[in-house]
C-alpha cells in the first residue's frame, strides 16, 4: 500500500466508521528525541489496542482508534526503509464543533524521534501534509453525505 493510500484510509476512516467509545492506554515516549526504545515500544502497545485500524508500507504505519462524540487517536510510525526510523507522531483529535473547520485546540499533537532533527522534520512535513490532505478530503465527503441526507 502506497504511503498516499495509507492516509487516505486513514482520515477516510475518520469520518466514516465508529468504534467504542474508551481512551487508549499508551505510554506515549517523552516529546522530541528520545530513545528508539522508547517508540519501538510504543508502537507494540499501539498494536494491540482493541479495536485498532492499521495500515502501513515500507516508509509509514498508521494506526487509527476512532470514538465517536469522544476523544479519537491517530499514530504516525516509521517505517525500517525510512531515514527518521523510529520516529512518531500521535495525534488526538478532540470532539469537533465543525470538521470543516477545526480549532486548534481541538487537535492534539505528540512527536518523537530518536533519528536526527532534521531526517524527522522531512518525514513529518510528508505525513502532515497527507494528513491535512486526508482530513479536508474525510471531511468534505463527510458533510456532503450529511447534507445530501437532510435533502428531502
Amino acid at each position: 500500500m502506497c504511503h498516499r493510500s495509507i492516509m487516505k484510509f486513514v482520515f477516510f476512516a475518520a469520518f466514516v466508521v465508529g468504534i467504542a467509545t474508551g481512551s487508549p492506554l499508551v505510554e506515549l515516549p517523552p516529546s522530541g528525541q528520545v530513545l528508539a526504545e522508547a517508540i519501538l515500544n510504543c508502537e507494540v502497545q499501539v498494536a494491540k489496542l482493541e479495536g485498532i485500524q492499521k495500515a502501513g508500507d515500507a516508509t509509514v504505519n498508521g494506526y487509527v482508534k476512532l470514538n465517536r462524540g469522544a476523544d479519537s487517536f491517530v499514530y504516525f510510525f516509521t517505517g525500517p526503509s525510512e531515514a527518521a526510523h523510529p520516529s512518531m507522531i500521535a495525534i488526538t483529535l478532540h470532539p469537533m464543533r465543525d470538521p470543516l473547520r477545526p480549532q486548534k485546540e481541538e487537535i492534539e499533537f505528540h512527536e518523537s524521534y530518536a533519528s536526527s532533527e532534521e531526517q524527522f522534520v522531512a518525514w513529518r512535513k510528508r505525513v502532515l501534509f497527507e494528513f491535512g490532505r486526508g482530513f479536508a478530503t474525510g471531511a468534505y465527503e463527510a458533510a456532503r453525505k450529511e447534507s445530501a441526507g437532510n435533502v428531502q
